[in-house]
């Protein structure tokens, strides 16, 4: 939800600050989709991007760390798809994945497992 007069963009389940990307739960994300809805929204300029989980902080803080997690989702996404196309079976992508830098993020444990499964329904375009 954008409120133009405020210059706040409320971005809600496409923005985690310093979490590890979440997709779980009810199956309707779209982890890749998510990556353009990111930068369509930097596009926005806004004054300051709220995320719907995590710390809420300064306006410039918030905006790097949107960066940084549309960063971390390229990674996973990258990542994810690099297994897939090695036909690696997705039980296995959590352990094998290259988490690189973000491999210390908050839940990155915990929330993985749902990512990589989100990210192989939407790469083979089983996602409704």
């Amino acid at each position: 939800m954008f409120l133009p007069r405020d210059g706040i963009l409320f971005m809600s389940e496409v923005y985690f600050n310093r979490l590890y990307p979440s997709v779980g739960g009810t199956r309707r994300a779209y982890p890749i989709e998510w990556i353009e809805t990111i930068k369509k929204s930097k596009a926005m300029n806004a004054r300051m991007y709220v995320p719907n989980h995590g710390f809420v902080e300064s306006p410039e803080i918030l905006r790097e760390a949107l960066t940084n997690f549309r960063r971390s989702l390229e990674n996973l996404v990258s990542e994810t798809r690099r297994l897939h196309d090695q036909k690696v079976a997705l039980e296995n992508v959590p352990r094998l994945i290259n988490l690189g830098e973000f491999q210390y993020w908050y839940r990155a444990a915990n929330n993985l497992p749902d990512a990589v499964r989100q990210i192989y329904l939407e790469i083979e375009g089983k996602l409704k």
